[in-house]
């Protein structure tokens, strides 16, 4: 168990900060499986289970998070359309702090694990890790 742990804090504390930079595609969000199988989805009807799997899968077609030196580019679904938003990032330890630039809205998240070709990151609420994760691929485009 502790060997675990050590080599979680040494690939976190040990990785290189710029490695978040870039563009990032969503290739999963694992908390629209939580809501899939949630009994909140299974009871609904069915005009209210399409209207979330639209949503669902509009955001993994469109989510996007461009991280740049201080700012971040990311796209935000606001019902049925996708909306663009501008942020100040920060990495301290293994949190990322985003600050809207546009509205006043704070965001904090776990970073769990960042390399050339993924990033995963979990919301932090109330303190709390989420369990649920972000799972980005780097985008070349």
């Amino acid at each position: 168990m502790y060997i675990y742990l050590y080599v979680f804090f040494v690939s976190i504390f040990n990785s290189d900060p710029d490695l978040i930079l870039g563009k990032w595609k969503i290739v999963e969000l694992e908390a629209i499986e939580s809501i899939r199988n949630s009994d909140g989805y299974l009871l609904a009807d069915f005009e209210t289970q399409s209207l979330a799997d639209q949503k669902f899968q509009l955001a993994l077609d469109s989510t996007t998070y461009e991280f740049k030196r201080d700012t971040l580019y990311y796209t935000d679904i606001d019902g049925l359309s996708i909306v663009h938003r501008r942020a100040i990032w920060k990495l301290i330890g293994d949190t990322i702090f985003v600050k809207e630039i546009d509205r006043v809205y704070l965001r904090k998240y776990f970073l769990r694990n960042v390399n050339q070709d993924s990033l995963i990151f979990s919301s932090i609420f109330n303190g709390k890790v989420a369990k649920k994760r972000y799972l980005f691929a780097r985008d070349e485009n």
